[in-house]
């Protein structure tokens, strides 16, 4: 009975080693295997960081360097600001200015005076004096009044000359002269020549004596018993 004790205790003390022996191995084996596993888990980590950080970018692509001529981009920003002809407001046409005859003896052209002599504006003769002292008779009108010119009767038709250096300063109509033309003659003397026709001077023009400035007309209903007549009045 005591022999059997014996042998129970040692075959149970044989299992219990060998239990112990089979369970580490397997503990060790665990271990490993654990390890493997975590190791292969730190490096596939490793692995995803480096991927993810050292991934090699693609090269972007090189912007050409652009030059710019800034004279022809000057010349080019003006023509862009400048309106097109059809765009721009038609300019009023300007009227080329006339020009005006001057005498060559303009100089001494407006020196009138008391001593100076002038020429017969045409070849007439006087049907009407000059008269501011005394009244005298107008067979057209039918009355006596003063006579501020004198009436030199010609056929229509004639040219009427300057009779002085001057300039004139007015050409005109009036009821009473019909067609005039005035002339500055210097020193505050002036002549009109009234009736005419066809004027051939211009305002701001400077004559001579003898120089064409139009012809006779017909008479206005002021004059038409005298006849054809040039009106020629002197005033200083």
């Amino acid at each position: 009975m005591k022999n059997q004790k014996t042998t129970l205790a040692i075959l149970l003390g044989c299992v219990l080693a060998v239990t112990a022996v089979v369970g580490g191995v397997a503990w060790n084996r665990t271990r490993k295997d654990m390890k493997d596993e975590t190791d292969n888990y730190i490096s596939l980590e490793e692995s995803t960081e480096e991927f993810l950080w050292h991934v090699p970018t693609q090269e972007e692509p090189k912007t050409p360097e652009v030059t710019i001529d800034t004279e022809e981009a000057t010349k080019e920003s003006q023509s862009f600001l400048e309106v097109p002809e059809t765009e721009k407001e038609p300019e009023e046409p300007v009227e080329p200015e006339k020009e005006v005859p001057v005498a060559m003896e303009q100089a001494l052209a407006l020196n009138f005076s008391v001593d100076t002599r002038m020429q017969w504006p045409l070849a007439g003769e006087v049907i009407k004096e000059f008269s501011m002292d005394h009244t005298v008779y107008f067979p057209t009108l039918k009355q006596y009044k003063v006579s501020r010119s004198i009436l030199l009767g010609c056929e229509a038709g004639t040219t009427v000359c300057a009779a002085a250096n001057g300039l004139v300063t007015e050409v005109g109509t009036d009821e009473e002269i019909g067609r005039y033309v005035k002339m500055d003659l210097g020193n505050g003397y002036a002549l009109t020549y009234g009736q005419l026709a066809d004027v051939a001077v211009a305002p701001n023009q400077y004559v001579t004596a003898g120089m064409d400035i139009g012809i006779l007309s017909t008479p206005t209903i002021y004059y038409v018993v005298e006849g054809d007549n040039l009106y020629f009045e002197m005033t200083k």
